[in-house]
């Protein structure tokens, strides 16, 4: 019987070794304490992890520890069951060797990286460190990712990242983004080729030069497509090649010129040189420098002013008019004067009182046509010879076959 008793005691015997004093039952290879993780109030079962073939000396332990407990070290392929350190993965030896490379951070790391998954960058095939700057200003970085993936932060539709200097800071540009070098301290983003953003670059298709700026407001265009008049902030779409260019209200209409509308006029669309010399009127003039049709003297190349005053000739200038008022006057007197008797010209034939004798007529004959175009001062004259010729015929004069002369005839 006794050598019953002992043979049941070393059957019910834990397989854990010498070491161990506890029963098992009859269907497990460990007692309760040997069978299960060490770890509190962990259950795990070690021969569903281990298998069947687990023995305590390969591990060199007393206790065991499921791989959620243990550390997952690895030396020679040979699993490491030391207890993991505090916030680790791993046991306190190995902690140290699997410490994430960031300075201050005790986080694991794995085999292959350098850096925890805090600190390792997330961009795809990339093993370096998330950027972080000294000063803790990380507005507009992404916490996430290494200095060479730092996003382009001209626009969220630019895919492209930051541009970084020596110094492995990066930017806050790609290389098809800069930033505005407009005067005023934009805090825009130019692209391509461009200085200036699209607030501030001329809006000329294809032109890059700034936009132009007057009293502090900046216009649509550069100085280059602005209009050139003061204060002006149309496009300098005139015709001509003069630079600077006008828009079409400020260019002069005159087809050969590209000169600036003169200022006085508003409604004028003509230089100083080819608008009418009138402040007043928009027209053309003839002449450079002279009136439109309207205002100009009806005489070829005359640059003065019509006399519109003038009762006789409004379509002339003064001088103008004074020299035609001259020759009609001379024109009358020279038709109107009484027979003179001068001598005839050597071998001329021809009386002189027959060649120089005009014959008195009535009036209403002789002034049949009138000097002056105003109707109203045709009229007027007429009324005016008329009287005279009645006054004439109306004095009392000598009785001429009375006095012995003969019979006296009027001549006409």
């Amino acid at each position: 019987m006794g050598s019953g008793r002992s043979s049941r005691s070393w059957v019910n015997a834990c397989s854990f070794g010498s070491g161990c004093k506890s029963a098992k039952r009859s269907k497990d290879k460990f007692c309760a304490s040997h069978s299960e993780c060490a770890w509190h109030k962990c259950n795990t079962k070690l021969l569903d992890v281990e298998g069947g073939d687990f023995q305590y000396s390969g591990i060199g332990h007393g206790f065991w520890l499921c791989p959620d407990h243990s550390c997952k070290a690895k030396d020679k392929d040979k699993q490491c069951y030391e207890e993991r350190d505090k916030n680790s993965q791993y046991c306190k030896e190995h902690s140290k060797e699997f410490q994430c490379k960031f300075p201050k951070c005790d986080a694991d790391r794995d085999d292959s990286e350098r850096y925890c998954k805090k600190h390792h960058c997330d961009a795809a095939d990339c093993h370096r460190r998330t950027f972080c700057l000294v000063d803790g200003d990380m507005t507009g970085r992404d916490k996430k990712k290494c200095y060479r993936h730092q996003p382009c932060a001209a626009s969220r539709e630019c895919k492209n990242y930051s541009l970084w200097d020596s110094g492995k800071i990066p930017t806050r540009l790609c290389a098809n983004h800069s930033k505005c070098q407009f005067l005023h301290g934009c805090n825009g983003f130019a692209q391509g080729d461009s200085r200036f953003c699209t607030e501030h670059e001329c809006d000329q298709p294809g032109c890059l030069q700034p936009r132009d700026v007057h009293n502090g407001l900046a216009m649509r265009w550069c100085h280059m497509h602005l209009c050139s008049a003061p204060g002006c902030p149309d496009f300098a779409n005139g015709h001509g090649h003069a630079q600077p260019q006008k828009c079409f209200r400020h260019t002069c209409q005159r087809g050969d010129c590209s000169e600036i509308v003169r200022d006085g006029n508003s409604s004028s669309h003509f230089c100083q040189t080819h608008g009418c010399a009138d402040p007043a009127c928009p027209s053309e003039s003839v002449i450079p420098g002279g009136y439109c049709l309207t205002h100009a003297c009806s005489i070829p190349n005359c640059r003065a002013p019509r006399a519109r005053g003038s009762p006789f000739f409004p379509s002339l200038c003064r001088i103008h008019g004074d020299e035609r008022l001259a020759e009609e006057q001379e024109r009358y007197y020279t038709h109107t004067a009484s027979p003179s008797r001068p001598t005839p010209r050597p071998g001329s034939r021809a009386s002189s009182y027959d060649s120089w004798y005009i014959p008195r007529r009535p009036a209403d004959q002789e002034h049949h046509q009138s000097v002056y175009r105003d109707p109203f001062q045709a009229a007027e004259a007429r009324h005016r010879y008329g009287g005279m010729n009645r006054e004439y015929t109306a004095i009392p004069r000598m009785n001429m076959d009375e006095a012995g002369y003969g019979t006296y005839r009027h001549q006409y």
